[in-house]
């Protein structure tokens, strides 16, 4: 209690007691409240913040492994937030296989070998890139080292240990002869370290010929110095850099001791080590997509002259940092580390590729410096827009400025705003044109100042308005929805999807319009973003296909079928983030609206299987995630709670099976640290839906400074009762006590 209430009372006293009383002095000060009268009633206490290290609770291998569907295609290796080193073993099966579908991302749990440890990957991809200059120890033959078959490691998970920024696997490379290998990294510097046991010898293997899945290397060329250093380039073409015809990438491998030769098999380099009196070895190998000098600033700066030790520390340095934005109390030990490691994987992409004195390779395939900012890519958008972003613009600010100004620039260089970019190029992946979503929710999310606004309109208008330039896909189905309002069946595969994603599309480009002043082109938006109307079917109660005379197809709601992008009928039924009460209105109103929702979300649960979707709500599908989230707009916020927490505790698991579908670069991680607070977004509306929070406190430290959600009898913002089912994504960002119900 603060000592204008002391006052207060004293002086009320004062009257009370009239002209005959004794005169009473007046406290002008009060000491700490246990001064203050014991009958005066204090307010409590918060519960206490968990204050343990959150590396901790990370369990990188949380989706490395399942089969069919539940693949969350991650990985276990060493990394820096949102760093281009993602270094990290690629597994292979028993029989030399590395299954397209399950290694995406080099790695999967259940493979019994390693056939290397490469320097950079996708983290949750449906399709795999990258996977160049992989290194190998061993010992014995040189020749049978360069292969992959006989010289791969074998994978022993009790012999497998990994944390934020670290790995390590023992693995016995020959009878009595043991070799550790030790990674960690810096943004753009790989860093290894191998110890070898029982051997005189110990040989590493240099693949510059290594790719991930179907991914080729084209091109090679290798200096190798006296000190036994190895420097170049190489040309490699993957699933998705393969549509671009491919990127340059320069290397430089330095070992922290000259080895005995260097021999030359094929693709490989092998470096040939006495480890008689000393059985370590330590390599640095700086990447970098610009060139040579790149790659070489980049080691020099951030790893040259550092021990091993000294650089995990500063790895795992920065990953404390990005986590400790979040604290909690209360919880289950396996929400803690669900959340942290969610957290974790949040951070995983997008993808550094500026070096370090801010040169990157632009989309128009020239040199350019980003001053004062860095230059990111691997952006999966389509995912991303729904969870990620919006979390990393509260949580991480500076670095979504980056993403944002990222994605003007290579709209600017490329010709038009990517869709799904991929390493320098346009990577042309899934529907609609989701940057326009990024960059709208950006502007409605409160960082209109983190970026060239103006310059973001005139490009998200080029793919609004028509064909995209340079080989750029776009909206494929833009002219059909130009001239029709929605997008037909007979004009392509997709089509409600499209319809719907351009309808979000153009909502979020109305929005970036209405901001800068252009009312009468936020309207003509407006206007267009209602084309899902189109596709309403009262008969079916769906959106249903129509083809170019009008006509409805049957949609089948309770099958995959081609007329949804990776969805059903169902599916799409709830998608529409930025118009839910004119949905709600579409669907009969809001007995109706929580009918549907209810038999949607049931019927998934019933039909719940974590290897294999279902025609229901499917967690591992991102149309869907929004889904939950809708009954508080018509009056029912209690199945919103029990609906996000059943899910958030049956389809996320502490296991390598633990994700229901790919993580699609943090999209499904970030959903459930979202869920954690009881939020989620609505891109572009400015607001986000609200649940209860899975602990009894959660505190984020946001632009403005401290969001203090609580677990409370009432729904209320700094005391204030919050009425209806959203909060105001201004006020999250300037923090403030929420308390939310919890069930």
């Amino acid at each position: 209690m603060n000592k204008l209430i002391v006052l207060g009372a004293v002086m009320a006293l004062v009257v009370a007691c009239g002209d005959d009383a004794e005169p009473v002095a007046v406290v002008e000060d009060v000491g700490a409240p246990e001064d203050v009268a014991a009958d005066v009633q204090q307010p409590p206490s918060p519960p206490a913040l968990w204050d343990g290290d959150p590396l901790e609770l990370v369990n990188v291998f949380v989706g490395t492994g399942a089969d069919a569907f539940n693949v969350g295609n991650l990985f276990p290796g060493a990394t820096t937030p949102f760093g281009m080193i993602r270094l990290s073993p690629d597994s292979v099966e028993d029989s030399g296989s590395t299954s397209a579908v399950f290694h995406t991302a080099g790695y999967h749990y259940s493979d019994g070998w390693v056939r290397g440890f490469s320097h950079m990957r996708l983290a949750g991809a449906g399709i795999g890139d990258y996977g160049n200059v992989l290194v190998r120890p061993g010992v014995g033959d040189v020749a049978a080292l360069a292969d992959v078959m006989t010289g791969r490691l074998p994978l022993d998970h009790d012999k497998e240990s990994g944390s934020p920024g670290y790995y390590r696997l023992e693995a016995a490379v020959a009878e009595s002869v043991t070799v550790t290998s030790e990674l960690t990294a810096t943004p753009r510097t790989g860093v290894h370290r191998y110890t070898w046991s029982g051997a005189d010898e110990g040989l590493i293997a240099v693949d510059l010929g290594a790719a991930i899945n179907d991914g080729e290397v084209t091109a090679i060329e290798v200096a190798v110095a006296e000190s036994g250093e190895l420097s170049g380039q190489l040309h490699s073409r993957g699933d998705f850099s393969g549509r671009y015809d491919g990127y340059d990438l320069f290397y430089v491998v330095a070992p922290s001791r000259p080895p005995v030769e260097v021999l030359e098999v094929g693709d490989v380099r092998v470096m040939r080590f006495d480890v008689s009196e000393n059985g370590v070895v330590e390599l640095q190998v700086g990447l970098s997509f610009v060139d040579l000098d790149g790659a070489r600033g980049n080691l020099k700066a951030e790893a040259q002259g550092r021990s091993f030790d000294e650089l995990r520390a500063a790895a795992e340095a920065l990953w404390r940092e990005k986590l400790s934005v979040v604290k909690v109390s209360g919880g289950t030990d396996t929400r803690r580390r669900l959340l942290y490691t969610g957290l974790y994987h949040s951070a995983g992409m997008p993808t550094l590729l500026s070096d370090v004195d801010g040169r990157y390779l632009g989309f128009d395939k020239e040199i350019h410096t980003a001053d004062g900012w860095s230059f990111y890519s691997d952006l999966s958008l389509w995912d991303t827009y729904r969870t990620l972003h919006p979390l990393v613009q509260l949580l991480w600010p500076d670095d979504q400025r980056d993403f944002l100004r990222s994605l003007v620039a290579m709209g600017e260089q490329g010709g038009s705003l990517p869709r799904w970019p991929m390493g320098p190029g346009y990577g042309r992946s899934m529907v609609g044109s989701s940057a326009d979503i990024v960059l709208g929710d950006a502007v409605t999310g409160g960082m209109a100042d983190a970026f060239d606004v103006d310059k973001a309109l005139e490009l998200a208008l080029i793919t609004a308005n028509g064909p995209a330039p340079n080989g750029n896909p776009g909206r494929s189905c833009i002219g059909p929805y130009l001239e029709l309002g929605y997008c037909p069946a007979d004009a392509a595969n997709g089509a409600v999807s499209m319809t719907m994603e351009y309808s979000a599309n153009d909502y979020c480009i109305a929005r970036i319009a209405e901001h800068l002043g252009q009312t009468e082109l936020a309207a003509e938006l407006d206007a267009r973003a209602l084309g899902w109307k189109h596709h309403w079917d009262p008969e079916q109660g769906f959106f249903a296909p129509r083809d170019t005379d009008g006509a409805f197809a049957d949609c089948s709601p309770n099958s995959l079928t081609d007329y949804y992008i990776e969805g059903s009928a169902w599916h799409y039924l709830f998608m529409l983030p930025h118009h839910v009460p004119e949905l709600i209105e579409t669907l009969g109103g809001d007995a109706a609206f929580v009918e549907r929702l209810e038999t949607f979300m049931s019927q998934g649960a019933a039909a719940y299987d974590p290897l294999l979707p279902n025609a229901w709500y499917y967690q591992g599908n991102e149309p869907d995630l929004i889904a939950p989230w809708l009954f508080g707009f018509a009056g029912k916020p209690e199945r919103t709670r029990h609906w996000t927490e059943w899910i958030a505790d049956t389809t996320y698991q502490l296991t390598p099976a633990g994700l229901a579908g790919n993580d699609d670069g943090g999209t499904m991680s970030a959903w459930w640290v979202l869920s954690a607070a009881g939020l989620y977004p609505l891109p572009c509306t400015g607001t986000f839906a609200l649940s209860g929070p899975l602990f009894d406190r959660v505190v984020w430290t946001v632009p403005g400074g401290t969001l203090d959600i609580r677990a409370g009898d009432a729904q209320t913002w700094d005391g204030a009762p919050l009425d209806g089912p959203t909060v105001d994504v201004t006020a999250l960002r300037q923090g403030g006590l929420l308390e939310l119900l919890r069930d």
